[in-house]
C-alpha cells in the first residue's frame, strides 16, 4: 500500500511540474492596457556630486517590463545661487 501511494505522489508531482514547464514555454502575446503602466518619480539629491536628480520609473505589469529614465539633472550649487 505504501508503495502505491508513492508512486501516486510521484505521478503527481511530475505532472504538476509538466504543467508548470509548458506554462513557462508558451508565448502568449500579452496585451498591454493603460492601466497596467504605473509611473513613479522620484527625486535624487547627490551629495558627492551635487547633483540634483528627477527620475521617473515605468512599470508594465502585463508585460513584466520596467523602465529607468533620468528626466533632468541640475546643480545643487545653481540652486543655491538662485
Amino acid at each position: 500500500m505504501v508503495l502505491v501511494l508513492d508512486l501516486y505522489d510521484l505521478i503527481k508531482q511530475v505532472k504538476k511540474q509538466s504543467k508548470v514547464a509548458t506554462k513557462l514555454t508558451t508565448k502568449e502575446k500579452k496585451w498591454e492596457h493603460p492601466c497596467d503602466v504605473a509611473v513613479k518619480e522620484y527625486a535624487v539629491i547627490d551629495h558627492t556630486n551635487m547633483v540634483h536628480k528627477e527620475i521617473q520609473f515605468n512599470i508594465n505589469a502585463t508585460l513584466l517590463k520596467t523602465n529607468l529614465t533620468v528626466k533632468e539633472v541640475k546643480s545643487i550649487c545653481a540652486d543655491a545661487e538662485e
